[in-house]
């Protein structure tokens, strides 16, 4: 789905909500593997990419990105993040995004889908930092060591 549509939906829903119920706030609930790369003012570099997503097995010059990751750290990711490297985490798929050339490390940031929703709706981008709450970069197999692969 395109992140525009994601958005649009988003939307309606809380909208039509506001017209039953006024309210102060949403909580989120998510998939915790799905995420969006945007700029440093907001602008998505890519559609939302959910752990479906298995783009880090397809092969770049004979090797897939999942394959290099467990090659490359081996024992280490499990240490590091607590889990074996999936083909739809963002971590890896981040990493294959990277290796296509498609987004550029220096100017993305990864969100989660409760992030980039609250973030990327109306004006919730503009002149705020982005946090992201630890459980959810756990669960993108981020929330340690992930600058090991999110080098150039």
């Amino acid at each position: 789905m395109s992140l525009d549509e994601l958005l649009r939906r988003f939307d309606a829903i809380c909208h039509a909500a506001w017209q039953t119920h006024e309210f102060d706030g949403i909580v989120l609930c998510s998939e915790m593997h799905g995420f969006v790369l945007v700029g440093p003012d907001g602008t998505p570099q890519t559609n939302y990419v959910s752990w479906l997503d298995a783009r880090s097995l397809e092969r770049i010059d004979g090797d897939s990105t999942h394959d290099l990751v467990i090659e490359r750290l081996g024992d280490l990711f499990r240490s590091l993040t607590g889990m074996r490297p999936r083909p739809g985490f963002p971590l890896l798929n981040i990493a294959h995004t990277c290796r296509t050339g498609e987004v550029s490390v220096e100017e993305a940031w990864a969100l989660s889908l409760p992030l980039a929703l609250a973030r990327l709706s109306h004006d919730g981008f503009a002149g705020a930092d982005l946090v992201e709450h630890p459980t959810m970069l756990a669960a993108m197999a981020m929330a340690k060591g992930g600058d090991l692969w999110l080098e150039k």
